[in-house]
């Protein structure tokens, strides 16, 4: 995506040089800090936007080859669909999104709602 350019660029200048380091009660271990490296600090306000435009090209991706329609909230998402091969087909889609991006899907926490009991059996 053209548009995130900026913003990746921006946030490659700040989290490379940033440093994380360990808590050790309350209080932040100064001895123990390193360079963030290749993932987004946690507790970084930028970091939600990081996660957004990481996982822009997926939600597009998913969109147009599934044929559904979503709700992304950072790290959870719904998917409506018209049939249940099509929210199935996003829920492959995500998941290899997901490995593509170094993510992991937690399966446990997957809820498909339907509208009637023959979409609800074809989803078990």
């Amino acid at each position: 995506m053209v548009a995130a350019a900026p913003v990746v660029v921006s946030t490659r200048l700040v989290w490379s040089t940033a440093l994380v380091g360990t808590w050790s009660s309350s209080h932040l271990r100064m001895d123990s800090l390193v360079p963030v490296g290749s993932s987004m600090p946690q507790g970084d306000p930028a970091s939600p936007l990081g996660l957004i435009v990481v996982l822009s090209q997926a939600v597009q991706s998913v969109e147009n080859e599934a044929g559904v329609k979503q709700s992304v909230f950072l790290d959870d998402r719904i998917l409506i669909g018209s049939s249940v091969k099509q929210v199935l087909r996003g829920f492959r889609l995500w998941k290899q999104w997901s490995r593509r991006l170094g993510f992991v899907e937690n399966e446990s926490k997957i809820v498909a709602l339907a509208q009637n009991g023959f979409q609800r059996h074809a989803f078990i």
